[in-house]
């Protein structure tokens, strides 16, 4: 017996869901559209202008002590960016006294499966464990630095703060839990150096120390043995230069896409570069446009083929509601979103119809398409110019 499509029974799909109570998803897509309309775009075909570009409007915010986000999706063009904007704001005496060198801990993506094996891990990266285990010797809180690796027993070699060598083996107890990516936070090392005056990010949160994960500071004074700091909600705090929330930071002049959720700035500009495989897609571009509140300025090596790629990379897995649109009745859809609406909603609230959101989106700025100097490029307002493609540099 054949079943009737969607589009077969006269009935929109859309109303489907919205009989069926997802609102939030609705809702989500006309969000969306509203922030793809006050999106401007920028493009250049040289690597060193689109990152110096990035870092000239940071740097102009820095100075104006403005609300404004840069997000960077890769960690060596974030580096890049930050040290230009750092050379600027040296430049103008906004950070001051001695230069202090730092290893900070940069948080490694590994999975739970990856925690279980040996091969996964690197020599010199650090483990955090927030768990007892007598035989290792460990307490929540401590910090092991892996000495070496035998990949072939699965066994990694740990050294903790005194030079002493303990042997792990990976697959047993800690890393077999079920809360193993909880238990166990996996670190690179990485240097980074600070002032006074810089603004800094928290990567971890210390309760006891007032510290946040996500929010920023700013270094008042660095001395021989600790740090003085003032934190986002104005207090300011001191820390001993070897307390472990000193390993926890990074520069706040730039985030990535991931770090950057749940923040929002008044203005803010973004790379979205189109030969991204992984990173330049429908899930990550929605994050960057919804990060501000008077709209954002894209920064791309190639907006057709950017607008190409968002068109047809959603950044996730197909989801559950896409698999079923095309086999059963709108009366079955409804049916199947009832019974599951809360995993229908956590896998297309950033998805769904999003194709008709991107191409709203070209109409807007391909209409628009312009070419101005350098000269005049500036930081000018968005409103002033609401959604044109801009190249980067002089008319050629």
């Amino acid at each position: 017996m054949s079943v009737a499509k969607p589009e077969q029974s006269g009935k929109d799909f859309n109303d489907v869901l919205k009989e069926s109570g997802i609102e939030a998803v609705v809702q989500c897509i006309k969000q969306a559209k509203a922030y793809a309309n006050s999106t401007r775009v920028l493009f250049d075909d040289d690597k060193d202008k689109r990152l110096a570009e990035l870092a000239d409007r940071q740097l102009a915010a820095e100075k104006q002590q403005s609300s404004h986000i840069t997000l960077i999706p890769t960690n060596e063009d974030r580096l890049n960016v930050n040290e230009k904007i750092r050379k600027g704001l040296q430049q103008v005496d906004r950070l001051i006294g001695d230069k202090h060198n730092r290893i900070i801990l940069v948080r490694e993506s590994i999975t739970k499966t990856e925690l279980r094996r040996a091969a996964s891990y690197c020599e010199g990266w650090v483990i955090r464990f927030n768990v007892n285990d007598k035989r290792l010797g460990i307490r929540p809180g401590d910090y092991r630095i892996i000495n070496d690796l035998d990949r072939k027993r699965n066994i990694l070699i740990l050294k903790d703060a005194e030079g002493q060598l303990t042997r792990w083996q990976v697959d047993k107890k800690i890393a077999t839990r079920k809360d193993a990516d909880r238990v166990i936070e996996v670190y690179r090392q990485e240097e980074r150096e600070r002032q006074g005056g810089e603004r800094i990010r928290w990567r971890r949160n210390f309760s006891e120390q007032g510290v946040v994960n996500a929010q920023t500071a700013t270094v008042i004074r660095i001395e021989d043995d600790q740090i003085t700091c003032q934190l986002q909600d104005g207090a300011v705090v001191t820390l001993p230069n070897d307390h472990p929330v000193m390993q926890h930071w990074d520069y706040a002049y730039t985030a990535t896409n991931f770090s950057a959720q749940g923040s929002t700035s008044r203005q803010g500009v973004a790379l979205a570069e189109s030969f991204h495989k992984h990173l330049t897609n429908q899930k990550n571009y929605y994050v960057q446009i919804t990060r501000t509140r008077d709209g954002i300025t894209l920064i791309t090596d190639d907006k057709t083929a950017l607008v190409e790629k968002l068109e047809t990379d959603a950044g996730d897995k197909t989801s559950a509601l896409e698999t079923v649109r095309g086999e059963y009745s709108p009366e079955q859809i409804r049916n199947i979103i009832q019974r599951a609406q809360e995993s229908f909603i956590k896998e297309t609230t950033t998805k769904l119809n999003f194709q008709g959101i991107i191409k709203q989106m070209i109409s807007q700025f391909c209409s628009k398409s312009q070419i101005i100097s350098e000269m005049q490029l500036g930081c000018q307002s968005d409103v002033e110019n609401k959604s044109p493609v801009i190249k980067i540099g002089k008319e050629r």
